[in-house]
């Protein structure tokens, strides 16, 4: 358990660990996709990205976007539903 958030040991955690998916509120993303060794971590692990508990622009989902490239994105809405494109195939 990380009792406290801190970006460089999380980027450290999520490459060491391979994590699949990453859940935060957005204070926490921007702190971790602004980080300035974001770049030096293999993070090709993680599959889904999720913001959620406070609200957060689309500047920020986008940039989220852009550095998880290959990841499902989605957020968490203020009902606990989660929100995201739908990738369903016809």
């Amino acid at each position: 358990m990380i009792r406290k958030f801190d970006s460089a040991r999380r980027l450290k955690l999520a490459q060491g660990e391979q994590v699949t998916r990453l859940q935060m509120v957005p204070t926490m993303m921007i702190a971790l996709i602004n980080h300035p060794e974001f770049g030096k971590h293999d993070l090709s692990s993680v599959k889904h990205v999720m913001m959620g508990g406070a609200p957060t622009n689309t500047a920020w989902c986008s940039r989220s976007n852009r550095r998880f490239r290959d990841a499902y994105h989605g957020g968490i809405r203020s009902d606990g539903d989660f929100a995201g494109p739908d990738r369903r195939q016809p």
